[in-house]
């Protein structure tokens, strides 16, 4: 029905029914219950309620109208609550503190860590840390230090590893640094050993000094236009029972020389070959072949390609010492504007296939030769241990050290060779090393596996480009030999001729395009020059990076 009604003037609606009271327009403005009365402002003339039978009255001067039914209901709504309220259920709840939280805990709760790790998976704590137990696939870094106890007995003989492995460690990064020279007891010995029993020629002189707390040797090369000639040598020094091998893994070690002016002279170190004397043959083909060594007239020793086997006990029976043995060619005794040649052995085959390996360095400043285990899987049967070559802290190349009978020792002896000295020339030598000594200490790794462990961290071989030649045979009348490289390494190939020397115009008889590729390889020419020596010639060319084992092209040339 429809109520006329006074604008802003308060109206209380009585209904038997639900019912709604809404503007003419439908807007509604009140809700009415059955039984009670609701108040209701009206908005202009005229009202829409929805039951007929509902009373509508006006308040009286804008009064409450029905004060009382809304009273009544507050006290129904009262009544209510205090029958669900419980005071004993009430007193509990207070009284229950695993469900309240208190200002002191709400603190702690705001300023909690929400995840233990950052989104690398790191963690870091302010605090200490106590655990009974872990596992780490990573390395474990102690800035503050690590302090283990002594072990007690062989159960705790992990602790012990873990101290020889890190004084290996150590030892080793200063070795291999070449920033600081580093003496084991055994190798001091030998160095003042070496010291007193060494020669040199007519052409040099040789001093002593110290430097750096370190012992060293100093060879003064004189002018000597036109002659090859060995200006050094030490007597080689047997370090048996100093450095262990396969079957004595008790001792391991390193031995490394810091070289001053390497690229003035050829420099061998390890033990040496047969046939070296102070005197002079022009006959002998290292005066046409620089990287030969031997001065020896005898056959078996002519040729600079066949490795030589030690001399240190038997050299008529072939018989190599378990040692090392590697030579330096530098730029200036090479005639090369880039690369030095470095010569390492392989003695890990049966003895008539006993093997040289080159490499390529920029320079050498600092050269390190170090134990590592046997690898069982890979070696012959008489490798005892591999000597892994490091150059100016740089990984170059394994060798091998062989085992023919002779005992469990190594070998190192010194040697500066040199030709075509224009003036007067300084070669210096400074010999160190490490040793790793288990003994008798409760351990259960051998020092050979803890040292090899240690040289072999983080250690990958540069790869050997991949060298086709163009031909490998080339008449008397010379011609050219393209090497055509390339190489996975993104880096410049450097490339050499062991005929590159300039002492002698006649001996240089093979020229090359450049000494080096663009990044990954390229092509550089060989030119051979016509054979007018009347014997057949063979030219070999040494492909690779700095730093890495060289491809050895070997090109032969008819008479």
């Amino acid at each position: 029905m429809r109520v006329v009604v006074i604008p802003g003037t308060t109206y209380a609606v009585t209904t038997a029914t639900d019912c709604t009271v809404s503007t003419t327009d439908g807007v509604l403005i009140a809700s009415c219950a059955a039984g009670e009365q609701t108040l209701f402002v009206a908005p202009g003339a005229e009202v829409e309620v929805s039951d007929d039978s509902a009373l509508v009255t006006e308040s009286f001067k804008g009064a409450p109208a029905g004060l009382s039914a809304v009273w009544g209901s507050i006290k129904k709504v009262s009544a209510s609550l205090a029958s669900k309220l419980n005071v004993s259920t009430f007193n509990a709840h207070q009284a229950n503190t695993t469900v309240h939280v208190t200002a002191q805990e709400r603190e702690k709760w705001n300023g909690k860590q929400d995840n233990l790790t950052d989104e690398s998976g790191n963690m870091t704590l302010a605090g200490n840390i106590t655990a009974a137990g872990g596992t780490f696939d990573g390395t474990v870094n102690a800035n503050g230090g690590v302090r283990v106890p002594a072990p007690a007995t062989a159960s705790n003989a992990l602790s012990m590893d873990a101290i020889l492995r890190e004084l290996a460690r150590m030892d080793w990064a200063r070795l291999r640094g070449g920033y600081e020279c580093v003496f084991s007891g055994p190798i001091e010995y030998l160095t003042r050993m070496m010291s007193l029993n060494q020669k040199h020629s007519g052409y040099a002189s040789l001093s002593e000094d110290v430097l750096n707390n370190c012992l060293y040797r100093v060879v003064q090369l004189s002018p000597s236009s036109g002659v090859s000639f060995l200006g050094l040598v030490s007597a080689p020094w047997k370090m048996g029972g100093l450095l262990g091998t396969s079957k004595d893994t008790s001792r391991a070690g390193a031995v490394g020389w810091l070289i001053d002016n390497a690229d003035a002279a050829s420099v061998c170190l390890g033990t040496t070959g047969q046939g070296y004397s102070f005197e002079t043959n022009k006959t002998s083909q290292c005066y046409a072949h620089p990287v030969h060594w031997n001065n020896s007239s005898s056959a078996l020793w002519t040729d600079y390609r066949l490795p030589y086997y030690h001399s240190a006990n038997s050299s008529s029976a072939k018989d190599p010492c378990p040692g090392f043995q590697v030579t330096i060619y530098g730029k200036n005794y090479l005639g090369s504007q880039s690369s030095c040649l470095v010569r390492g052995t392989d003695y890990g085959r049966e003895a008539e296939n006993t093997q040289y390996i080159w490499a390529l360095v920029p320079k050498v400043a600092n050269l390190v030769v170090a134990m590592a285990p046997r690898d069982a899987e890979n070696d012959h049967t008489y490798v005892m241990n591999r000597w892994e070559l490091f150059v100016n802290g740089s990984y170059v190349m394994p060798m091998t050290a062989g085992f023919c009978g002779t005992g469990h020792t190594a070998c190192v002896q010194e040697t500066v060779k040199a030709h075509e000295v224009s003036s007067a020339v300084r070669v210096g030598l400074r010999m160190q090393g490490v040793l790793v000594n288990q003994g008798r200490l409760p351990g259960s790794e051998t020092a050979l596996n803890q040292l090899g462990a240690v040289i072999q961290d983080d250690v990958t071989a540069r790869p050997v480009p991949v060298v086709e030649a163009s031909a490998l045979e080339v008449d008397a009348g010379g011609g050219e030999v393209a090497l055509s490289i390339s190489s996975p390494l993104n880096e410049a190939v450097y490339v050499l001729n062991d005929t590159m020397c300039g002492h002698d115009s006649t001996a240089v008889w093979c020229s090359q395009s450049a000494e080096s590729t663009e990044a990954g390889g390229g092509e550089v020419v060989l030119t051979l020059a016509a054979n007018e020596s009347g014997e057949a010639r063979q030219v070999w060319a040494f492909v690779g990076h700095h730093y890495a084992q060289a491809a050895v092209i070997k090109i032969n040339q008819s008479a």
